[in-house]
């Protein structure tokens, strides 16, 4: 019975280890209406490395009470682009910085983009 249990244990080492020498974070938030300030449902989010913005790292969709989760980020400096249909994007330039564990950021507005289609 005793090399059973050791298995298991030779067996689980390997993500037992990797969960603990690659820590992650989690990214919370909400997306606001800046005129209603209600909540903005399917607005995208998109993380970029502030080093090589080009390259988008995380996304993540608002639920519809305008709340969204990223989670599995690596600890770094972000950039934060988020946008949505009938809305003006926005871009956090001054980064967002993620170390491990939950991150709660504060309420993001979007302005109605108010142009249209000419016939």
């Amino acid at each position: 019975m005793k090399p059973f249990p050791t298995f298991i244990i030779v067996l689980l080492w390997p993500f037992i280890v990797y969960s603990q020498v690659n820590p992650t974070a989690q990214l919370a938030g909400s997306i606001l209406d800046s005129a209603t300030h209600k909540p903005v449902a399917g607005a995208s989010i998109s993380l970029a490395l502030a080093s090589d913005s080009s390259k988008t790292k995380y996304t993540g969709i608002t639920n519809g009470e305008g709340s969204y989760q990223i989670q599995g980020i690596s600890p770094g400096n972000y950039l934060m682009y988020i946008s949505c249909i009938g809305y003006h994007p926005v871009l956090r330039r001054t980064g967002v910085k993620v170390d491990t564990g939950p991150i709660q950021l504060p309420e993001i507005y979007l302005k109605k983009n108010t142009l249209s289609l000419l016939q």
